[in-house]
């Protein structure tokens, strides 16, 4: 189950599967596809939200907590055939590619301790924000699986290929703190503080004009895909549409106001 709300700028998605441990099954990977597209409609009208947090329900008190814990195994027990397991694996792929693309600022607010696919699953966010005492594992390993939402390969891209390997091949926990070190996580808080916090760098992403965030944030995605000469190139012809817009005009216009 997925729960979409909005709060202030933020579009905020939360899985609510508590009593599985929060565990993404078809119904909660079909949810995340429509929702995406409803967002989707929304910034291409020129509208939508500045940012897009994602969260989860908390579980029972004296559980602990568990932000995702990935693919709901149970559910992957009845994927019978390799062409339906390739199916499965390219639709959520899929849809986290989308969320990485998104020209908005796109957060887990990690609640809790995150396995398997939930690793892979924030690796496509453009910061994560995570509660001191969580814990991190990749244990895809431990349960005879590769990384099946493209994963890996973000992960190589947000850590290094050295950490990328600790990570994955040995499917270890990894602490808040060391997660922090590494540059899995962004920026750790206080317990029951994540999403708040999240809301608060989507308001401050709020203060900038959208066609500039847009702009920044697919330069940074060209730095890390392309030639460097090409992300420079596109770096400069970015530049230029962003000074001929409307919301560099406004800006320059509100700076002279004020100094007058």
């Amino acid at each position: 189950m997925l729960h979409v709300t909005r709060e202030g700028a933020a579009e905020i998605w939360t899985v609510d599967r508590p009593a599985a441990a929060n565990a993404i099954d078809r119904v909660t990977v079909d949810a995340l596809a429509q929702a995406l597209a409803g967002l989707e409609r929304a910034l291409a009208e020129g509208g939508g939200p500045r940012g897009l947090i994602i969260a989860s329900a908390p579980r029972a008190p004296g559980l602990r907590p568990v932000f995702l814990s990935g693919a709901d195994l149970g559910e992957l027990e009845t994927v019978a055939s390799p062409d339906a397991a390739r199916a499965f694996s390219a639709h959520m792929t899929g849809i986290l590619r989308q969320v990485e693309q998104l020209p908005i600022l796109v957060i887990a607010a990690i609640a809790g301790d995150v396995y398997g696919g939930g690793c892979e699953l924030i690796t496509a966010c453009d910061l994560r924000i995570a509660e001191r005492g969580i814990q991190l594992s990749f244990r895809q390993a431990r349960m005879g699986l590769s990384t099946g939402w493209g994963g890996s390969t973000r992960l190589v891209h947000l850590v290094g290929l050295g950490a990328a390997k600790r990570l994955l091949l040995t499917g270890l926990p990894c602490e808040a703190d060391e997660a922090l070190r590494l540059g899995l996580v962004d920026e750790l808080v206080d317990p029951g503080a994540a999403l708040g916090r999240a809301r608060d760098l989507v308001a401050a992403t709020a203060q900038g004009a959208r066609g500039a965030v847009t702009r920044l944030k697919r330069g940074l995605h060209d730095a890390v895909v392309l030639e460097r000469d090409a992300s420079y190139a596109r770096e400069l012809d970015r530049f230029v549409e962003s000074w001929s817009s409307d919301e560099h005009r406004a800006a320059l216009a509100a700076r002279r106001q004020k100094k007058a």
